[in-house]
Order: structure tokens, then C-alpha cells, then sequence
């Protein structure tokens, strides 16, 4: 049975999220790096950023799309999803790029992501098997993705 976390947020901060900072996603902080293979960023501390008023521009800039974007349902928090939503352009095509945090992706991800493309959405990302998925009804989305992935 598909289990969805039930779990509202009053306001779209990281609630405890870090995942952003855990190495899922390439950065250099201040000559440390945060990679799957450097490990977390450096100044994460207890999920929280210990640097945060002197946190680099870089993280300053970051946005996470789910904290962004307020339609996006609550269960889909990098925390509880396993996957960072990162807001891209290809041409003038908006997407969100899924980012896995863990090697198993909960299931709601990927009929989210369905449905969303059957909105008009764009999403793209890696399923559970390791396959690339484009989440969309547009052609001309479908083969410039596909392109810039070399599949």
C-alpha cells in the first residue's frame, strides 16, 4: 500500500529539512567539498546551518523548489520525499529536476510527478531502477532533455 506522510507546514521554511547541505547536490564552501563523494557540507550541524550569517553567496542563492513553490503538496519536502526539486530552463521550457537523496525514492515522487505532467508540467529524474524518466506531455521538451542527458 502506497504510505503518503501527512504532515502540514504552516510556513514553507526548512522545517528540519537539510538535505540541500547533506551532499546530494555539488558545492564548494568555503574550499570544502560538498559532493556525494566529499560527504556533507562541513558547517552542517544537527540539520542546521552553523555558518548562516556568514553562509556563502552560493547557498544564499539556492532554491529549493519545494520550499518555493507553495502548490507543491507538503510530502514532497526533500526530507520526507528523498528528492531535492531543483527549478530549471531548457530553451524557454521550465522543470523541475529531481535529485536523489536516497537509493530508494519514495513511490508518491514518481505518481506526483506523473500527474504533474499531466498538467503541463515538465520533471525529469532518475527512477528507482537507475532509468532516466521525463515526466512530460511536450515532444519538443521530451527530445531537448533527452539531448542534453546524451540518452
Amino acid at each position: 500500500m502506497l504510505q503518503i506522510p501527512i504532515k502540514t507546514f504552516e510556513n514553507r521554511g526548512c522545517n528540519g529539512c537539510s538535505k540541500c547541505c547533506e551532499g546530494y547536490l555539488t558545492a564548494d564552501i568555503y574550499s570544502f567539498d560538498m559532493s556525494l563523494q566529499g560527504g556533507s557540507c562541513r558547517f552542517l550541524l544537527k540539520n542546521q546551518c552553523g555558518i548562516y550569517p556568514v553562509r556563502p553567496e552560493l547557498c544564499k542563492r539556492f532554491l529549493c523548489g519545494w520550499r518555493e513553490n507553495t502548490s507543491i503538496p507538503d510530502y514532497m519536502q526533500p526530507s520526507l520525499s528523498q528528492v531535492i526539486l531543483l527549478g530549471r530552463y531548457i530553451e524557454n521550457y521550465f522543470y523541475y529536476r529531481l535529485v536523489k537523496c536516497s537509493l530508494e525514492v519514495k513511490e508518491y515522487v514518481f505518481i506526483w510527478a506523473d500527474q504533474e505532467s499531466r498538467n503541463g508540467k515538465n520533471i525529469v529524474g532518475y527512477n528507482n531502477n537507475g532509468k532516466f524518466c521525463v515526466f512530460s506531455e511536450n515532444d519538443h521538451f521530451k527530445k531537448l532533455i533527452l539531448e542534453k542527458e546524451n540518452i
